[in-house]
């Protein structure tokens, strides 16, 4: 692969300059940082917009950056194709050199700079199969009469920005401003989890598998109501249905392409529309509205007709199996070994930065690998034993969690016997986060901070709000209130709540609560959240249970 020829900008503010190398559109700026940030750095990627042919991005870092302006390379080119950005000379081009280590993935936030008369180079997603032209994004999920839910809740991922504060949370297409990650705070109990299933029942729905849909066990309605706002290729879409949970019937079902202009107003345009109550029946395929009262109603739509006589919804069927497919969902107090064992089996770059990842957790390992049985040292007695985690111990696959090895200076040990839970989870989780950053996923983590310290659950958290991470999306629950940090870490509507009364539950944002209630950027959320101030905060009164408990013993010892 040659290296393309590129130009050094120098600027000292933000300039934005757009230009295009055949087919491919690029909106590339450079950054000076202000005074309160390392100078040696450079932050870089905007926005870039990539369509189909072989690219990569390059970046380089001054070496003397700190006492002038920095000097940042921003290329897209295809094989063979050497060009200079337009608009700047001859004699400014620089030829990038042979200088290639082919430093794949993810780009630290603040990259190192480089050694003195010399440009250390790094690329970003350079081989085709790292580039994504659909970026999934959830916008919005509606639910009602699902698991806790009785009323109407709508939990949201749309970006403020009214806020320019933490512009690189926001993930920006075509007009559409969606945050990368949402954290969701609430007591045990009280409707987290049932939010996941939420977004779970509509993964599967989608995908044709069983939704197990239920509805809340306080009303006498039988029909649950989900649906999801979502951006893929950057387009946006909206998708509703209701399920009758009794019959087993899909009795409602809305398709639609929302459009924005440039003075966001937005238009939706339906697609699809069956309605088997109120016998309202629409579809962009005037074919198939036709067809749609006598088809059966124990499956979508698109599953119960054949979709490819029949353009648009045979379209519509791709975007929505497209978008479920781009949908992880884990649960770290039962979170599956076998994806990450999968993955450390094929010696290759994704593999490698799993491997880095487990070792950059700073868990004093030398090493973590996959292995041939005779690598394995172990004692007399000790191929006995398994897991102390149910949720880890898989006993069909048992050999393979053995042949799974961490390193201690220099000896091999099976992963599942001795590594901590903790370190036990990370393995676990490594595989989901690195293959979301890479392949543009979406990655939806029950109780992100079982069993893991605080700081590596803002590393990892960290990572998907990086400028860096251009495609991929996560949704957490936590119990941790580190995380509830907007003063470096979160956006006011990047951070949700779920509250329960004796009313109902209720599903809001910190963005919810205006500065005349007291919450602004500067505020300090964690205190507010610990004066429950903000609600979604449990009131133990564990004092009950020892006083009895001691009672009862006075009692005892009186009677003997």
């Amino acid at each position: 692969m040659e290296i393309p020829r590129g130009v050094p900008l120098r600027y000292n503010g933000l300039v934005q300059k757009g230009f295009r190398i055949e087919s491919l559109r690029i909106k590339l700026a450079a950054f000076q940082h202000q005074a309160r940030f390392r100078k040696t750095h450079v932050a870089v990627l905007r926005r870039i917009r990539r369509q189909s042919g072989g690219g990569h991005l390059v970046r380089i870092p001054s070496a003397r950056g700190a006492a002038n302006s920095q000097r940042l390379v921003v290329l897209m080119a295809e094989e063979g194709k050497r060009e200079l950005l337009p608009g700047l000379n001859e004699a400014e081009g620089m030829a990038l050199g042979t200088d290639n280590h082919e430093c794949h993935g993810l780009l630290p936030h603040e990259a190192q700079a480089a050694p003195a008369g010399r440009h250390h180079i790094e690329m970003l997603r350079r081989s085709s199969r790292h580039q994504h032209p659909v970026v999934p994004m959830i916008i919005e999920v509606r639910a009602k009469n699902c698991y806790a839910f009785e009323d109407d809740i709508t939990f949201s991922m749309k970006a403020d920005m009214r806020n320019k504060k933490f512009g690189a949370n926001v993930h920006k297409e075509n007009n559409f401003n969606v945050l990368k990650t949402v954290g969701i705070y609430g007591p045990n109990n009280a409707g987290k989890t049932c939010l996941i299933k939420c977004i779970r029942a509509i993964r599967n729905v989608l995908l044709n598998k069983k939704n197990g849909l239920m509805p809340n066990i306080f009303t006498d309605s039988d029909v649950c109501e989900l649906g999801v706002t979502f951006m893929a290729s950057g387009r946006k879409f909206s998708y509703d249905f209701k399920y009758d949970a009794e019959k087993e019937e899909y009795i409602y079902e809305s398709f639609s392409e929302i459009f924005k202009d440039q003075y966001n107003n937005e238009k939706e345009v339906c697609w699809l529309k069956k309605d088997t109550v109120s016998e309202v029946y629409e579809c962009i395929d005037e074919a198939v509205q036709t067809m749609i009262p006598v088809v059966s109603k124990n499956n979508l739509l698109c599953y119960v007709i054949d979709t490819s006589k029949f353009e648009h919804i045979n379209e519509m069927k791709q975007i929505l199996v497209g978008f479920a497919e781009k949908i992880d969902i884990i649960n770290m107090n039962n979170i599956p070994m076998q994806h990450t064992i999968e993955l450390m089996k094929n010696k290759n770059q994704l593999q490698q930065k799993v491997v880095e990842f487990i070792k950059n957790a700073d868990l004093y390992m030398d090493n973590f690998e996959y292995v041939d049985m005779d690598k394995i040292q172990l004692k007399t007695g000790e191929g006995d034993e398994k897991p102390d985690e149910k949720v880890l111990d898989i006993p069909e696959n048992i050999m393979d969690q053995i042949r799974l090895v961490s390193t201690y200076k220099g000896v091999h040990v099976p992963s599942m016997m001795f590594d901590s839970t903790g370190t036990k989870k990370i393995a676990a989780i490594a595989s989901y986060v690195i293959e979301a950053l890479e392949q543009g996923r979406i990655l939806v983590v029950d109780e992100l901070d079982s069993s893991i310290h605080f700081k590596l659950t803002r590393a990892i958290v960290a990572m998907f709000n990086n400028e860096l991470n251009t495609s991929a999306q996560m949704i957490f629950t936590v119990h941790d209130i580190n995380l509830m940090d907007c003063k470096r870490m979160f956006r006011k509507e990047q951070i949700w709540f779920v509250h329960k009364d004796e009313e109902g539950v209720y599903v809001y944002s910190l963005a919810d609560f205006t500065a005349q209630q007291g919450v602004r950027d500067t505020t300090d959320v964690m205190e507010k959240y610990r004066k429950g101030a903000l609600g979604a905060l449990p009131d133990p009164e564990l004092i009950n249970s020892l006083l009895s408990i001691k009672s009862d013993v006075k009692g005892d010892d009186a009677d003997a």
